[in-house]
């Protein structure tokens, strides 16, 4: 039991940047692994929700990722950034999966990274007044997301649900960062002028805040 807890703590503690652990799995390091499996299981399986419905679906698929994290260790380039590697791995995997089904109709749970940041537009663009319009705004939000092509809700989704720069996005999904900011332009302006009919002074000035541009 005590050697158990201490392995826990180790992973609690363990603060490498990702790429570093990405190095010490390549070199045998199963803390390392475990330390990166553990900080992305979660966000993996609400990234697959975003594309399947069925959680538990995402699940496995993610567990798939976390699989591959792993063999293919050797392989992996520290110089590349981790976080569009993985999610491209994800992507990859859920568009397949997709396709075996004879379909890429995109449904996603509550939980999902689109579920929860529609939750984060409502949040944030709904004031105490506004409050009756929320389920108006939850919808027009989905309906927008919906009818969006593949790419460009999936580089919202990375942006603004996990938190990628926009050259980690172009990254993730293997274009250039100039095509990433057109399809993240597009993507907000869509969003934005579904919404603003629907939103009081409060939410108007508040949607600003939801759609950050990058720090750099």
């Amino acid at each position: 039991m005590a050697s158990d807890q201490s392995t826990e703590a180790a992973i609690v503690e363990d603060s490498r940047p990702d790429e570093a652990l990405m190095q010490g799995v390549s070199q045998g390091d199963e803390t390392a692994w475990t330390t990166l499996a553990t900080r992305y299981r979660l966000p993996l399986v609400r990234f697959c929700a975003s594309y399947l419905k069925d959680w538990h679906e995402s699940e496995d698929i993610a567990h798939e990722v976390l699989l591959r994290l792993y063999r293919k260790a050797d392989s992996y380039d520290t110089a590349c950034p981790f976080q569009p590697w993985i999610f491209r791995i994800a992507r990859n995997l859920c568009l397949d999966h997709l396709r075996r089904r004879g379909t890429i109709e995109v449904e996603w749970t509550e939980n999902s990274s689109i579920g929860m940041m529609i939750e984060r537009i409502c949040d944030t663009t709904t004031s105490p007044a506004g409050k009756a319009v929320r389920k108006d705004i939850r919808s027009h939000i989905a309906d927008v997301v919906r009818a969006m092509p593949e790419d460009a809700r999936t580089a919202l989704t990375l942006r603004y649900a996990h938190g990628l720069s926009t050259e980690e996005v172009a990254n993730a999904l293997d274009i250039t960062p100039v095509n990433a900011r057109v399809r993240l332009f597009r993507a907000i302006q869509s969003l934005k002028e579904a919404l603003l009919p629907l939103l009081d002074e409060y939410g108007k000035d508040a949607i600003t805040s939801v759609f950050q541009p990058d720090k750099a």
